[in-house]
């Protein structure tokens, strides 16, 4: 998994992400996710458009920030 993720395949960084989530490292899964969402995986935009939104113990608030990530993720979805 993590090969194909520093391969840069979003499926696996988004993985990754979710890994991280559930071993309670929110910086790590945001990095991940992230990394997937740059690479227009949909789900990461959302998952990063909502850790910003509600803030996370390592993951500051940021209203702004999650907008951005829900509005880019929308154009994605909204082209397919």
């Amino acid at each position: 998994l993590m090969k194909a993720a520093k391969l840069g395949l979003p499926e696996a960084q988004h993985n990754l992400g979710d890994n991280h989530v559930q071993e309670g490292n929110t910086r790590k899964a945001m990095a991940w996710f992230i990394e997937a969402a740059q690479n227009n995986f949909l789900p990461s935009m959302v998952n990063v458009g909502m850790m910003f939104l509600r803030g996370t113990a390592e993951v500051s608030p940021n209203p702004v920030a999650a907008m951005i990530w829900f509005r880019l993720a929308n154009r994605i979805e909204g082209s397919e």
